[in-house]
């Protein structure tokens, strides 16, 4: 984050874009090392459940929609 932040102008006030780049940076990497687990589990049988994973989906969906909108909002009363 601190490399793309400064290369952004955080220091120079302008970090909402690096904290974006960050972020999206972020998400693309953790979902990509999620999806090669995923992978890996599903070639050995009995490890993972489908079934399972849509329970956690079901939980985490809404966990993770809310916490967006309460990151979004702090970024926008800091901004102002």
């Amino acid at each position: 984050m601190f490399l793309t932040s400064t290369w952004c102008g955080t220091w120079r006030g302008r970090g909402r874009l690096g904290h974006l780049i960050s972020q999206g940076l972020s998400a693309v990497l953790s979902y990509g090392v999620f999806m090669h687990l995923i992978h890996e589990l599903g070639s050995a049988p009995g490890y993972f459940s489908q079934t399972q994973l849509g329970k956690m989906t079901a939980i985490a969906l809404p966990s993770i929609l809310q916490q967006s909108i309460v990151s979004i909002g702090m970024m926008l009363v800091q901004g102002w």
